[in-house]
């Protein structure tokens, strides 16, 4: 599994998971929590917090086709708790956000669960 700069997974060649595979995800991540915290400071906390758990969506969904990559969520679930008050993010996925713009409702219960909502 490779994943590109839009946090998109494409299929890899062969299905072991390499640590190769593991550091460009992770990278991808890096980038995309860098990018929330531009955000954040040139738009506020909403525009940076619907960004990054947009993204982190995008993972919740890979690590479901792709459960090789579950065991990375649990960090970067902490990365989007340390930047947002638990209150902006339990608002932001009961209220904010219907249910669908996740994809599924399974995805959606997945990322409450992981940010502790």
């Amino acid at each position: 599994m490779t994943v590109d700069r839009q946090g998109q997974g494409s299929p890899a060649k062969g299905t072991a998971k390499t640590s190769t595979q593991r550091s460009e995800l992770r990278a991808v991540w890096t980038d995309k929590r860098m990018a929330a915290e531009r955000i954040l400071n040139r738009f506020g906390l909403d525009s940076a917090l619907e960004y990054l758990v947009d993204k982190f969506s995008h993972f919740v969904w890979l690590a479901q086709q792709h459960p090789e990559h579950e065991a990375d969520l649990p960090a970067f679930a902490k990365d989007v708790q340390s930047m947002f008050p638990g209150q902006e993010i339990r608002k932001y996925l009961y209220r904010r956000r219907p249910r669908h713009v996740f994809g599924s409702r399974q995805r959606l219960l997945r990322i409450r669960q992981l940010l502790g909502q």
